[in-house]
C-alpha cells in the first residue's frame, strides 16, 4: 500500500485531485496511478516491490520521490509531508 497526503509547501493547503503515478524501479515502468481526493489524500495497492512515485499538479513542477521497497516486513509506504 502507498499512501500520503499531497500538500502546497507553502501553505501547507491540501492539494486535489493532483495526479499520484507509482513506477518500477527496475524497468521504468508505470504500475498504476491515481487521483487525489479533495483533501489530498490518496491511497494505492501494489504488490511487493521497488517503485517510485511521479507526482503532477498544474501549475507545480513535478516531484519525484526518492525509490523505496515494500515487502512483507514493510509493507506500506507514506509519502513524507
Amino acid at each position: 500500500l502507498v499512501k500520503g497526503v499531497l500538500v502546497d509547501s507553502a501553505t501547507s493547503g491540501p492539494l486535489a485531485f493532483g495526479s499520484v503515478q507509482v513506477w518500477q524501479v527496475a524497468n521504468n515502468q508505470l504500475v498504476t496511478g491515481a487521483i487525489s481526493g479533495e483533501d489530498g489524500a490518496f491511497s494505492v495497492k501494489v504488490p511487493f516491490g521497488e517503485y517510485f512515485l511521479l507526482i503532477e499538479y498544474i501549475g507545480y513542477v513535478a516531484y519525484r520521490s526518492a525509490p523505496f521497497a515494500l515487502s512483507k516486513e514493510r509493507p506500506t509506504y507514506e509519502l513524507p509531508r
